[in-house]
C-alpha cells in the first residue's frame, strides 16, 4: 500500500504535465475567412469565372487546399468538381476539359473557370480553402445561372466572355 502523500504527488506530475503538452505542445487553430460573389449570370456557351478569395492569419503553405463543390438544383449532393493540393489541381472527371483553377494563393485567391457553361451547370457551387492551421471556416458559396442571350441582357447582367 502506498502512502496518500505519494498518490497526490503522482497525481500532481501528472496534471502538470497534461497541461504543459496542452499550452505548449498543440497550435490553436484559427478560422479562414471565405468569400464569394452572391451570383453569377453567363450565356450558355461563354465562360463563367467563379471567384473566391480568403483571407488567414497564417502565410499560405504547401498544405493548403482548395475543394470546389457543386450542389445542382433539385439535389442535396455536393460532388466535388474540383481539388487542388500541393500545388497541383484535380477537375472532377465531369469537369476535365472545361474546369481550370485561375486563382493564386499567394493572393489569396482561389477562383476557377468553368468554359463552355452549360445549362446543367446551373447551381450552387461552393469553395473552400484550408490552410493549416487555419482549417475551419464556413465555404463560400455562388449562385451560377446559365441563360440565354435574351434573359442576360434583359436583366442587364453580362458577366460572361465569349469563348
Amino acid at each position: 500500500m502506498e502512502p496518500k502523500w505519494l498518490n497526490a504527488i503522482r497525481n500532481g506530475i501528472l496534471f502538470s504535465g497534461l497541461t504543459l503538452f496542452v499550452v505548449f505542445g498543440t497550435r490553436p487553430t484559427s478560422a479562414v475567412d471565405i468569400h464569394a460573389p452572391a451570383e453569377v449570370v453567363v450565356e450558355n456557351g461563354t465562360t463563367a469565372v467563379l471567384k473566391c478569395f480568403f483571407k488567414s492569419k497564417e502565410v499560405v503553405s504547401s498544405g493548403a487546399t482548395v475543394q470546389w463543390t457543386i450542389r445542382r438544383l433539385g439535389s442535396d449532393e455536393r460532388p466535388t468538381i474540383f481539388y487542388l493540393s500541393s500545388g497541383k489541381g484535380y477537375p472532377a472527371p465531369a469537369f476535365q476539359d472545361r474546369l481550370q483553377f485561375i486563382g493564386d494563393l499567394n493572393k489569396k485567391d482561389a477562383s476557377i473557370q468553368l468554359l463552355h457553361a452549360q445549362f446543367s451547370d446551373n447551381g450552387t457551387y461552393f469553395c473552400d480553402v484550408k490552410n493549416p492551421p487555419d482549417v475551419r471556416g464556413m465555404p463560400a458559396r455562388t449562385e451560377l445561372r446559365v441563360t440565354t442571350l435574351s434573359s442576360v441582357w434583359a436583366n442587364g447582367e453580362l458577366e460572361g466572355t465569349p469563348t
